[in-house]
């Protein structure tokens, strides 16, 4: 058995540091898209495999993008967590 800890794509509360770092839940950058595009054909998923994300915004639309036509199970969940961001008070 092998267990890969992977981190979400970049996130829009990276593009504008620190005033973006407000954030409450970033979706993916463009450039984050294509990172997760690229996990998906470097570390393909399959029947089998078990994927855990924690419920935020970049992490499922990364799990997305990589688990795209594959059948691995999914699971959501904030035990693997924690958030670190804001880390500006509003």
């Amino acid at each position: 058995m092998e267990l890969n800890l992977v981190r979400h794509g970049e996130g829009e509360h990276t593009s504008n540091v620190p005033a973006s770092l407000h954030k409450k839940d970033p979706h993916l950058t463009s450039a984050g898209k294509k990172e997760a595009e690229k996990l998906r054909h470097l570390y393909s998923l399959e029947e089998g495999d078990l994927l855990l994300a924690s419920p935020l915004t970049r992490t499922l639309e990364t799990a997305s993008i990589w688990t795209k036509g594959s059948d691995c199970r999914r699971v959501t969940t904030p035990l693997v967590g924690p958030r670190m961001f804001p880390q500006l008070k509003n």
